[in-house]
């Protein structure tokens, strides 16, 4: 998600594509981030004040993630420089204080953390969040940063409750867990229905298959689920897929025909593998097949 421009409505504002350049130009971006695109989103209301939410902090979390890297009064410079050109002042005084408080709750976490003071049950620790943060946001401050991402720990808790309790039969659980992804917030719900998706496909497709379906059902449902240009790649990689174990079943063929002549001595017979495999594979595939016949206690030299 690219960082948003500010707007004089109370809305947020629209998402840059991903087409489209950052905000902010960084030619001094350390290595984990460059090449990226500055994450996050702001808003700001008709007045130009900032209306704050988990928008903001992944901006902060954008640059923050370079923290190995660099010193944090640099990574604080950088941020300020992001917010001050892409936020009107009044907002850009306000998100500056806000990352403060911010920095703040964050190098408070690892503190306790290093003291070996976190709670380990994930429902004790997200409490422990909640208290710590009201050290440092009031109420409504750490309600519009962190709300969105506290319910969803609440629902991921109620998740592990509903996949560990025994009174549930399969449908009940089903039917419990579908009514919690439903209540998610929508970003995060369609987030996870994106993560999602490569494993419902390969799932359908693995169903498809074993149901005798044929390549062209398989194509359709990929073209259904990723598009045109996705399907093509995901075919033409089933196509290498299946030439490589055309051309490994053949190979094997041939190896274990080698490996049951009497009249080879093992010298002989060391030679007439290497040779067989230096005719089937390429030079980079060698190492494979070599893997593969190691494996199987078969001699590779």
């Amino acid at each position: 998600m690219a960082l948003g421009e500010h707007t004089a409505h109370p809305t947020p504002v629209p998402e840059r594509s991903s087409a489209d350049p950052p905000e902010v130009s960084h030619p001094d971006l350390p290595d984990s981030l460059r090449g990226s695109e500055v994450d996050g989103r702001l808003a700001v209301d008709a007045a130009g004040r900032l209306l704050p939410g988990p928008g903001l902090l992944q901006l902060f979390d954008y640059f923050l993630a370079a923290s190995g890297e660099e010193p944090e009064a640099v990574l604080r410079d950088r941020i300020v420089r992001t917010l001050r050109s892409a936020l009107p002042p009044l907002a850009a005084a306000e998100a500056t204080k806000l990352l403060d408080q911010y920095l703040g709750f964050r190098n408070a976490l690892r503190e306790l953390a290093l003291a070996g003071n976190a709670p380990e049950s994930a429902e004790r620790r997200l409490q422990w969040f909640r208290e710590l943060r009201y050290g440092f946001f009031t109420s409504a401050e750490s309600t519009a940063l962190f709300g969105e991402s506290d319910r969803v720990a609440e629902i991921d808790l109620e998740r592990r409750t509903v996949v560990l309790d025994p009174e549930l039969d399969e449908a009940q659980r089903a039917n419990a867990l579908a009514a919690l992804d439903e209540a998610l917030p929508e970003p995060v719900r369609e987030a996870r229905h994106r993560a999602g998706a490569p494993a419902r496909v390969r799932d359908q497709v693995s169903e498809l298959r074993a149901a005798g379906g044929s390549d062209r059902e398989v194509y359709a449902i990929r073209e259904r689920a990723f598009g045109f240009e996705a399907a093509e790649r995901l075919a033409a990689l089933d196509r290498q897929r299946a030439d490589w174990k055309r051309r490994l079943a053949s190979y094997a063929a041939e190896r274990d025909a080698l490996l049951r002549d009497p009249a080879l001595e093992a010298e002989q017979r060391a030679a007439a593998l290497e040779a067989l495999r230096a005719e089937r594979f390429s030079p980079d595939e060698l190492a494979r097949v070599r893997s593969l016949d190691s494996v199987a206690a078969i001699p590779t030299h």
